[in-house]
């Protein structure tokens, strides 16, 4: 059987293409992958401002910033077997590198001295396993999406805090992955209709679609 089975187009990005297409996007666009208080937050196009105003006046000071890195892309089969959330068939697994820094202080230290406001840094390694979906299937202008399916992280104790770690990063991950969004004229050359007919399919590292010339 031809590569393309029985359809009339076969189109794929492979695991560089879908990298590169990461990194132009997440570099035009940084606020999706980084939140922050208004210390952090003052150009809106780098951070998203995460509003403390309605905390308690004694927690309204503080400020925080939460960064990831623009994430790469192993699609399966993994690149290697040890490797955290190794994707499955029709999967691929996203990494990337959390920082969590938090501005601390002043404090009052002793009876006179004040030590100033001070950095803590806390990073972390993260794996969000995903899979491509179709968010519009119309012929020629349709486009192509990404699932979160689950994510981990390493290097952060205890058990607990590590899942309340999860949890807000699959959500703002979440959120980021939604605005990623893969036209069909990616797949095509330039005046080729797409009318997707099977796909998008994660194997042999690259994302596969495969239809008919409209």
């Amino acid at each position: 059987m031809s590569l393309t089975g029985t359809h009339h187009i076969f189109g794929g990005i492979s695991e560089t293409g879908l990298n590169n297409f990461l990194n132009v996007f997440f570099t035009a666009r940084p606020h999706l992958l980084a939140y922050g208080s208004a210390y952090y937050a003052g150009d809106p196009t780098q951070v998203t401002l995460i509003d403390l105003s309605s905390l308690p006046f004694a927690l309204s000071g503080l400020q925080f910033l939460l960064q990831l890195q623009i994430p790469s892309v192993d699609i399966t089969p993994a690149n290697s077997a040890g490797e955290l959330l190794p994707p499955g068939p029709d999967q691929f697994t996203i990494f990337t590198e959390v920082l969590i820094r938090f501005l601390c202080g002043p404090s009052i230290v002793g009876i006179t001295r004040v030590q100033p406001p001070h950095e803590i840094d806390v990073t972390f390694n993260v794996a969000a396993l995903c899979a491509p979906r179709v968010i519009d299937p119309t012929p020629g202008t349709g486009t192509i999406g990404i699932d979160l399916v689950e994510l981990e992280i390493t290097g952060i104790a205890p058990e607990g805090l590590e899942e309340i770690l999860e949890c807000i990063l699959t959500a703002l991950l979440r959120g980021a992955l939604s605005q990623v969004i893969v036209p069909f004229s990616v797949f095509t050359l330039d005046g080729v209709s797409l009318t997707l007919q099977q796909g998008p399919i994660a194997a042999a590292n690259q994302i596969e679609v495969f239809g008919d010339i409209s």
